[in-house]
């Protein structure tokens, strides 16, 4: 985990976890709270590409 915060009542804790993939150059994040609201934990996720997207010249 690289961050955690205490949020209100309705988000108890909010949580952000990096995964790397060096194969693909690529930092993904995930973040979610630890309370569930309507049955449900709200969550998201997203990619972050650090390599050469330009390709060799």
């Amino acid at each position: 985990m690289i961050f955690s915060q205490r949020r209100s009542a309705l988000f108890k804790n909010m949580r952000v976890v990096r995964m790397h993939d060096a194969e693909t150059q690529t930092f993904v994040y995930l973040t979610y709270s630890t309370k569930l609201v309507d049955g449900s934990p709200k969550n998201a996720i997203t990619a972050v590409h650090y390599g050469d997207l330009g390709g060799e010249q």
